[in-house]
């Protein structure tokens, strides 16, 4: 019996695996497909750097959904790391009007906030995203960082780690790299 669900899995995967893979071939590929492939491929470019090619991606997808939030959100990621802030305030901002109850668009607003030196907004974005989703580790891992270097909030600061600890071990591990903190405190 669990030869049969195991072979049952490897095969679910397999297909999983084809029907991605050809979701990117496919002449007659559906706009959601592509959408959905299109903002994976953007992510990735992010990550490797290669902000140009995301930024094309995430502009294709709004050409075939001009209300994708993740579209707006990876344009934001984008111009976050050219240092455009203010345009990638304006992109964040029109996922917000698309969703305002969605708490990754107020954790990108958090980040552009905090780069731009809005402090008081940026702690109000992150906030906002930890009201709507209290498990986002990276709400309070950006909040953790606005507080960073301020004595006022250190006991908030410790709060957020034991709270990391929890949701995501690595970040809690790296906000305390970050702050030269070690389990018993500052």
């Amino acid at each position: 019996m669990n030869r049969i669900k195991s072979y049952s899995m490897l095969l679910a995967v397999y297909f999983t695996v084809v029907l991605f893979s050809m979701s990117g071939c496919s002449s007659s590929e559906s706009p959601l497909v592509r959408e959905d492939r299109l903002i994976f491929s953007g992510m990735g470019k992010i990550n490797k750097g290669q902000t140009d090619k995301a930024e094309k991606d995430f502009k294709e997808v709004l050409s075939l959904n001009s209300r994708s939030i993740m579209a707006y959100c990876g344009l934001g990621q984008v111009y976050i790391q050219k240092r455009d802030f203010d345009k990638a305030l304006s992109h964040y901002t029109k996922a917000l009007l698309i969703d305002e109850a969605n708490p990754q668009v107020h954790v990108g607003l958090g980040s552009v906030y905090f780069m731009k030196g809005d402090i008081t907004k940026a702690i109000e974005s992150y906030k906002e995203a930890i009201r709507l989703d209290d498990k986002s580790a990276q709400a309070y891992f950006g909040l953790a960082v606005t507080y960073s270097g301020k004595s006022e909030y250190s006991e908030q600061i410790i709060e957020i780690v034991d709270k990391l600890d929890k949701l995501d071990k690595k970040l809690a591990d790296k906000l305390r790299q970050m702050q030269n903190l070690n389990s018993g405190g500052i």
